[in-house]
């Protein structure tokens, strides 16, 4: 590997261009033809452009030392190659799939992924049991009707660090981590292979989504737009992914109740601004609950509360959350508002804030942060400004 190593890199290195990768690609696949009668594999590549990525950095240093500057700029430029390597990956076939997902985990192949559309992320890899089951007509619901393995959807353009590989019947399922949901897992992040563009990039960091905030007149119009949308479990699209009824078609017709289960069409509570900010706020209540900047609340009545809030503070307790719309109404995606409710069992409503906020002080405790102590007995409530 040594003579091959220096081969490759006196090579690249006189070569007149900056094209990088089709040079090594073109010298690696030569070099390995000629003495082992075989093209390199990605890992074999892999492990070169990783040499070669620190013998340059050394050399660089050692240039940096002796002053000879015009032999460091053309060091720096191949570095900046090096280190922004990156070429499409396609999907890999079923009979690859094992030594893959065993480079990947070795650490052998870097892979990186970007939504190319809404893309679920489950916390099983097994989606076929998910979509349509033995019969290929059934939906796994719990006991709430929901659909539990999902986590959530991902934004277009959100980025994925491929950790493993798997086989789920005919569908290639990769287990991956996300700065979209950056929470720990025991049971690990899938995805269907065909919702992601994929990359090898040995070196470089797929550049994420940009988030941008909109403006406070936007998302409380999409908070308002929303009113009606289903409750789903993990869901925060309110169009839902229509790809997955060609991904994992049900065998049967289905009615549109279960059609939107099936594409995840609607919210769930921290999903209703998740969507409305079109991904700018946290996606779990665990992370909400210590968002933007707690409000003064320990003690205080629900009068006295409510003269204090803003449009878009956030009400928060454990598990759920709830938007101020103005200091007469509130918003949020809720599974079961009891059957007190005619016809408007689950989703996004809109509701007068004073009644909320009484029903809630009935159980819960109002307290600066999550972190304060309270009564025994007594759920914490807490209330965050964040826009």
């Amino acid at each position: 590997m040594k003579w091959l190593f220096g081969f490759i890199f006196l090579a690249l290195l006189m070569t007149p261009t900056y094209n990088l990768f089709a040079q090594m690609n073109s010298s690696l696949n030569t070099a390995f033809q000629s003495a082992l009668d075989k093209k390199p594999t990605l890992a074999q590549k892999e492990v070169l452009v990783k040499l070669v990525s620190e013998r340059v950095q050394k050399k660089i240093n050692s240039l940096l030392e002796q002053g000879k500057w015009e032999l460091l700029e053309r060091f720096m430029h191949f570095s900046d190659d090096v280190a922004g390597i990156n070429t499409p990956f396609p999907i890999p076939k079923a009979d690859e799939v094992t030594s893959l997902d065993a480079d990947i985990r070795a650490g052998n192949i870097t892979l990186q992924a970007r939504a190319n559309g809404p893309t679920p992320i489950f916390y099983t890899g097994g989606l076929s049991n998910i979509f349509g089951g033995a019969t290929g007509t059934g939906l796994l619901l719990d006991e709430y009707h929901q659909v539990d393995p999902l986590e959530t959807v991902a934004l277009s353009g959100a980025t994925f660090h491929i950790v493993g590989v798997s086989l789920d019947h005919e569908h290639i399922i990769y287990q991956v981590t996300t700065p979209d949901y950056p929470y720990a897992t025991e049971k690990g992040y899938y995805i269907d292979a065909r919702f992601v563009d994929v990359f090898w990039m040995p070196l470089a960091i797929l550049p994420h989504r940009e988030r941008q905030l909109p403006s406070q007149e936007t998302i409380l119009a999409n908070l308002r737009n929303s009113h009606g949308l289903p409750y789903i479990w993990g869901g925060n699209v309110p169009t839902g992914v229509p790809k997955l009824l060609e991904y994992h078609p049900p065998k049967w017709f289905v009615d549109e109740s279960l059609r939107a289960k099936w594409t995840f069409r609607g919210v769930d509570c921290s999903g209703l601004l998740y969507a409305a900010t079109d991904g700018f706020t946290p996606r779990n209540t665990s992370e909400i609950v210590n968002f933007g900047t707690g409000l003064d609340i320990a003690g205080k009545t629900s009068e006295e509360i409510i003269s204090m809030l803003q449009p878009l503070d956030i009400i928060a307790r454990k598990g759920h959350m709830l938007i101020v719309l103005n200091q007469s109404e509130v918003i949020q995606s809720k599974l079961d508002y009891g059957t007190g409710t005619i016809g408007f069992q689950n989703g996004v409503k809109i509701s007068p804030l004073k009644d909320i906020l009484d029903e809630l002080l009935l159980t819960h405790i109002p307290l600066n942060s999550v972190d304060d102590p309270g009564p025994e007995g007594k759920k914490k409530l807490v209330i965050r400004r964040w826009y």
